[in-house]
């Protein structure tokens, strides 16, 4: 990290509301505080990386995750209006999935606080939607409901609304709703977590050490 800018070789990621390096789950993560810090991965809608209507192969969103607090509607991480979402309801913990016509939700309350969880959020377009915690199954959703979207509000179009966050989500922000946690060792890869898995891409088990940078 220099500066307000986190270091990759390929991709601007800038933060907001000067948010810290910290020790994390492995090596170094980075803590936004819940008071509008913010790190911004950039809008990638007419991708795969930030649009769930370009991965016809699925997608696994991972990191290691440690919330501070749950107040109500809180957003952690939103990959874009179309893509994954970590939100909480209360003591819930809320990941959806979505695309311009479909909308997978699954929710979990194994999570306390100032605890490192691994969380992998695997989507499928026709298997649904799985989250997993420390390589445990918690929660699926393969029945999606239909989601109505206009064009007229521009989901398609290039706006602040459809950029990939940690610690905010892309519509409803109050001064309230930012995600209040420390993150490490974010992974997104195109494909689902079974299919990575069974072709060797990745290694999961009961322990889990290192992980690849994946983001390109």
């Amino acid at each position: 990290m220099v500066g307000d800018r986190v270091y990759h070789p390929t991709m601007l990621i800038e933060t907001y509301g000067s948010p810290k390096l910290v020790s994390g789950k492995i090596g170094q993560g980075i803590k936004l505080n819940g008071n509008r810090q913010v790190v911004d991965f950039g809008e990638h809608q007419t991708s795969c990386l930030g649009n769930l209507d370009h991965c016809h192969h699925g997608v696994l969103f991972g990191l290691w995750f440690n919330p501070a607090t749950f107040r109500d509607n809180m957003y952690f991480a939103s990959t874009g209006k179309n893509g994954i979402t970590i939100s909480n309801t209360g003591s819930r913990m809320n990941v959806t999935a979505a695309t311009s016509t479909r909308e997978w939700t699954v929710s979990t309350e194994v999570l306390s606080y100032n605890n490192w969880y691994f969380l992998e959020a695997s989507w499928d377009p026709e298997k649904g939607l799985e989250l997993y915690i420390n390589d445990f199954l918690v929660g699926s959703d393969d029945s999606p409901k239909k989601r109505t979207v206009s064009l007229a509000t521009g989901i398609y179009a290039s706006s602040q609304e459809n950029k990939f966050y940690l610690g905010r989500g892309n519509t409803g922000m109050t001064s309230t709703s930012f995600g209040n946690a420390m993150y490490d060792e974010l992974e997104y890869w195109y494909g689902p977590r079974d299919y990575l898995i069974a072709f060797g891409y990745i290694q999961r088990g009961m322990v889990l050490t290192s992980f690849q940078h994946v983001l390109s």
